[in-house]
């Protein structure tokens, strides 16, 4: 970094070295290159504070798609514990019904039964038996 010491050093350079043009030569050709250095070190500066600035960036970047990910990982656990309940309900739901059906069926058959036995005397003893091991009468 160039500052006022190295100014008046400059200053005192280019009177010690007076007309001699060699040494003016490379006065200005250190000048010039004092002037880059500072410019390089503002241009080294500006990449430091945009790389803190792109680093900020990627870590909440991170932190977004870690909250994502967890999240995700949550609604599927939560997807697939709804999902055992609606088949538990379903299994329920359906020995339920398969338990009501197996009565349906006793209630039919007995009804038949019933029906047969008070049929069975208005009907001729030589009547064929139907598909069911009845007899021929129809029944509702």
């Amino acid at each position: 970094m160039v500052n006022i010491s190295t100014k008046s050093f400059f200053g005192r350079v280019k009177k010690a070295a007076g007309n001699n043009p060699s040494a003016e030569n490379l006065l200005t050709e250190i000048e010039m290159i004092t002037e880059n250095l500072k410019i390089s070190k503002v241009e080294i500066d500006n990449l430091r504070n945009q790389l803190v600035v792109y680093q900020e960036k990627e870590q909440l970047v991170s932190h977004i798609l870690i909250n994502a990910q967890l999240n995700a990982h949550k609604i599927e656990l939560e997807a697939r514990q709804s999902a055992r309940l609606i088949i538990e309900r379903c299994k329920l739901d359906l020995n339920e019904k398969k338990i009501e059906l197996d009565k349906l069926k006793s209630i039919v058959s007995r009804l038949r039964n019933q029906y047969r036995e008070i049929l069975r005397p208005c009907l001729p003893v030589d009547a064929p038996p139907d598909k069911a091991g009845g007899s021929s009468v129809e029944t509702p």
